[in-house]
């Protein structure tokens, strides 16, 4: 079984429902399954009561931003309380359902050692689910599929062996650039990284982001002070990982295939939009040939 860790925001307003929502999601995947919630915030330890999950109020904060946590404590004190094998951080406002497990186990089965990550799909949740319906679990997987989005480049989750991660440095999360260091890790030690987006729905529940709205953030998430810290630790973006480096790819139906040569397409294919349809922009507009106006005339 798994052994989840997170962090969160204060358990109030639209920020309780979706952190509620999430935690109990987590709690209802195995009899057995541990949760881990670390941070003080307002609201914590009640709904750690509340759904039975384990408290850790103590925190080691970034010195950039006393609101967001650094991945080597949270890590290592999430090995160290962890009762599982196999350890899982996601954000709090991920809602987990059957699926997730059921890939986790048909990987464990193939390898003692692996990164499993994925994609997430963005959906509008306004009020607090309810868990007591039998089909709770797949009428959500339905809406997402149907009204939700899907992020490209995110990575949403880790599911990873105990003991995999050893040396984070103290990247900032919350902030872009830590979790690419994360794949990178694991493939700079020539383990497998699998991506499951095919195969397992994660939801992720829409809500205002209030770095957006802060002063530093306007210059942009990738030049964020919390960003450059992240840049610089993963030795200025030379230990970086993606999507483009996941060595397997779990499909819909469970079948797990090697993804050959991934890196070198998805260049090929950045290359190719950005020859073909990025820098040719300014000629398309010219002649009329522009996405909207093509759609209307069929």
């Amino acid at each position: 079984m798994i052994t989840f860790f997170t962090t969160a925001k204060p358990f109030s307003g639209h920020n309780g429902i979706t952190q509620r929502n999430a935690l109990k999601s987590w709690t209802l995947l195995h009899p057995d399954v541990q949760v881990i919630l670390f941070g003080d915030e307002d609201g914590a330890a009640d709904v750690c009561d509340e759904l039975g999950i384990q408290h850790q109020p103590c925190i080691e904060r970034s010195h950039l931003n006393r609101r967001l946590p650094v991945a080597n404590y949270l890590f290592d004190r999430a090995h160290a309380l962890a009762r599982h094998s196999w350890l899982c951080y996601l954000n709090c406002d991920i809602i987990l359902t059957p699926d997730f497990c059921e890939a986790a186990h048909r990987l464990t089965q193939w390898r003692k050692s692996f990164l499993m990550v994925g994609r997430r799909w963005d959906l509008d949740i306004n009020a607090p689910l309810d868990f007591s319906r039998p089909n709770w679990a797949a009428d959500l997987r339905q809406e997402a599929l149907r009204l939700g989005t899907m992020r490209m480049n995110e990575l949403d989750y880790f599911l990873f062996a105990k003991e995999m991660y050893q040396d984070i440095p103290p990247l900032i999360i919350g902030r872009v650039f830590w979790d690419f260091w994360m794949v990178w890790k694991v493939r700079s030690v020539g383990l497998p990284v699998v991506e499951a987006s095919p195969r397992v729905i994660v939801v992720h529940q829409n809500h205002e982001t209030a770095y957006l709205q802060e002063t530093s953030a306007g210059q942009g998430t990738f030049l964020d002070p919390g960003a450059e810290w992240n840049y610089r630790l993963a030795n200025c973006g030379k230990n970086f990982g993606n999507y483009s480096d996941c060595t397997h790819r779990l499909t819909r139906s469970g079948l797990l295939l090697p993804t050959f040569w991934r890196k070198e397409r998805d260049k090929l294919k950045a290359f190719l939009w950005k020859t073909l349809i990025h820098d040719t922009y300014w000629l398309r507009k010219r002649l009329g040939l522009r996405r909207r106006k093509h759609e209307l005339t069929q």
